[in-house]
């Protein structure tokens, strides 16, 4: 949390997830919902992937696709931190789209 502290400027895919992660086990779901929908407007796919079972190789294979290929990466660094919270897995759920 000290180092999403220090960079509050920073706005980036992962960063903006695990700020939504956060306020979503503290309870805070105005925040938790502010940050998902800043990150799916980062990108659209990151639900979606990290809903998903995926394969190391469709990182390789989505070289053409960045927007997808960011969201397969966010999904294989971050899905254990989700999947930690079943709650959190359940909303994201009801968030896609």
């Amino acid at each position: 949390e000290k180092l999403l502290e220090a960079y509050l400027h920073v706005h980036t895919l992962d960063f903006t997830m695990v700020r939504a992660f956060i306020a979503f086990i503290r309870k805070d779901m105005e925040k938790a919902q502010s940050k998902l929908t800043l990150a799916k407007r980062i990108n659209p796919h990151v639900i979606k992937r990290i809903l998903e079972h995926i394969d190391p190789k469709d990182y390789i294979l989505s070289v053409r696709r960045p927007l997808e290929r960011e969201a397969i990466n966010h999904a294989l660094e971050y899905r254990a931190l989700w999947e930690s919270n079943p709650r959190a897995i359940s909303w994201l759920q009801t968030q896609q789209a």
